[in-house]
């Protein structure tokens, strides 16, 4: 028997992804093109959760989420690994591996942190900057 904990959809011709994890749903939507971003929406309760801002010409972004600051980076050269840190720098997310691997948070009541961090990762690979 397989048990899912969350999924991500992306659909080719629009700029949204739909993502669930423990059985709680968001989507998060693109926009802009010399300034990047992405807006993050809970769909169960219809609201703004955040915002994923990009760093022009590097691969670093700022993730504004239920009003904490975080910061993603790649942290080695292949860019493979990656982290999402609070403005502590206390590692709050961090993986490796390309199209595999594993990802460890420390705090488990925020799984859209890991989301967040996936999708970040997905654009910066999409965008052959990973």
């Amino acid at each position: 028997m397989e048990i899912s904990s969350g999924s991500l959809n992306k659909k080719s011709i629009n700029r949204s992804v739909k993502a669930s994890i423990f059985g709680k749903k968001f989507l998060f939507e693109s926009e802009g093109f010399f300034k990047p971003r992405i807006n993050i929406f809970d769909l169960d309760n219809k609201k703004v959760l955040g915002r994923v801002e990009f760093q022009l010409f590097r691969t670093r972004a700022k993730v504004r989420l239920s009003g904490h600051l975080y910061h993603w980076e790649f942290t080695n050269l292949m860019n493979t690994k990656w982290s999402l840190k609070d403005g502590n720098d206390m590692i709050k997310v961090s993986g490796d591996g390309r199209k595999e691997g594993h990802c460890t948070t420390e705090n488990s009541s925020t799984p859209l942190l890991l989301l967040t961090s996936l999708i970040i990762r997905n654009h910066f690979t999409k965008q052959g900057q990973a």
